[in-house]
């Protein structure tokens, strides 16, 4: 873990939409102090959208202001910076393609947990298990999986150096620029 030994920061980076399950990780903020009081949650969500101020009323319906941060749209610099901050990342979402949020994460050498769909589970669990998966939409499923990284952290941190070799080797501008050059010669 990066932060004080009491304090758990994680955060999900994501436009604000009903498909990228922002409620999920409001939900499971309740569960994680329920099970785990002992511990300082805290969750940024940085990014902006449709559902952005309905996610906002229900992080003040929890009573979760003071450990839920919605700081809007980070520019690149500002992300980059907020993903070193973290120690661990989320993504809840309904599914994806490729996530460039998952892959500057696991870049930055964070543990995931996210939502086991088709994209997240192929990234995560593919070629190298770099995550973990919670089931979509479930708060404690994900609760359960955060706990889990933070009582085991030669696990965390063996998964976070998996996800980063993961990004060095298949998804790096070298390697991207290769396969691209390949296609282009066929």
């Amino acid at each position: 873990r990066r932060g004080e030994e009491s304090k758990v920061r994680l955060g999900m980076a994501a436009r604000f939409t009903r498909a990228k399950r922002q409620d999920t990780l409001i939900d499971m903020m309740s569960t994680l102090m329920q099970r785990r009081p002992d511990i300082d949650w805290c969750l940024e969500l940085p990014g902006d959208g449709e559902t952005h101020e309905e996610i906002a009323k229900r992080v003040k319906a929890f009573g979760l202001e003071s450990r839920v941060v919605l700081p809007g749209n980070l520019d690149e610099l500002e992300l980059a910076s907020w993903y070193k901050t973290l120690d661990i990342y989320l993504h809840a979402s309904d599914g994806e393609t490729l996530s460039t949020s998952m892959l500057q994460a696991m870049a930055t050498g964070l543990p995931i947990v996210g939502s086991n769909v088709e994209g997240i589970r192929g990234l995560l669990t593919g070629s190298e298990v770099c995550g973990i998966l919670a089931r979509n939409g479930d708060p404690c499923d994900f609760a359960h999986a955060v706990i889990d990284l933070v009582s085991d952290t030669e696990r965390s941190k063996l998964l976070g150096r998996k996800g980063r070799k993961l990004c060095e080797n298949e998804f790096s501008t070298n390697k991207m620029r290769t396969s691209y050059e390949l296609l282009l010669r066929k």
